[in-house]
């Protein structure tokens, strides 16, 4: 018995799309109508309308795991084929669907890094240094250039003697952002203000 192929029997047995080609099919290339406001001379107010590349989310690898961040929708298909992912790498989710608000510690792939607040403003100061997220992803053994350089072998190792922990570090991090944005706030604290030198705009 020969049976014969229809037209739709056909297109049932053709390949489906990937869910990255579903992805791009779907966002590559939209565009968006973004209206903002601004108050005039005359103290009334404006509207502006401005048509442009959607912004779509898209996971990048770090050495820590997969950051979500925007990029414009003509971007998309160059920043997958150079590694990014159209979801979280390490929970196969969308685990953070805010860059401009993300909560890293949200995602069940990867261990919770710690954290710290910022007193001033709350931003959440996350533990990047902890490297053995993703260490596929990091070098196995770093470069020292100034030991390459040290031939006599009477070079002393500070690093040896020094303890580097998630309080420490966050310590760190949280200090360089109150110089960075909380200038009043860093003075008070009694922290060098010298680090960063002059005052950044809009801090």
């Amino acid at each position: 018995m020969v049976t014969e192929r229809t037209p739709a029997s056909r297109a049932r047995r053709a390949r489906r799309p990937s869910p990255t080609e579903r992805f791009l099919e779907e966002h590559e290339n939209t565009i968006e109508k973004v209206v903002s406001g601004a108050t005039g001379t005359g103290g009334e107010a404006q509207l502006f309308t401005h048509v442009g590349a959607k912004l779509v989310v898209l996971y990048f690898p770090t050495t820590w795991g997969w950051e979500a961040r925007e990029v414009p929708s003509t971007n998309i298909r160059m920043c997958i084929a150079n590694g990014a992912r159209y979801d979280c790498g390490d929970c196969g989710g969308d685990c953070s669907p805010d860059p401009m608000n993300p909560q890293f510690n949200n995602c069940s792939g990867r261990p919770k890094f710690a954290t710290r607040q910022c007193p001033v403003c709350g931003k959440l100061i996350y533990d990047f240094g902890a490297r053995h997220v993703n260490a596929e992803l990091v070098a196995t053994e770093e470069i020292n250039p100034s030991r390459a350089a040290d031939a006599e072998g009477t070079l002393i190792d500070d690093g040896s003697s020094e303890v580097s922990t998630p309080a420490t570090r966050t310590k760190a991090d949280l200090d360089q952002h109150i110089i960075a944005y909380h200038r009043t706030e860093g003075q008070i604290r009694g922290l060098d203000m010298r680090i960063l030198g002059p005052m950044l705009p809009g801090t």
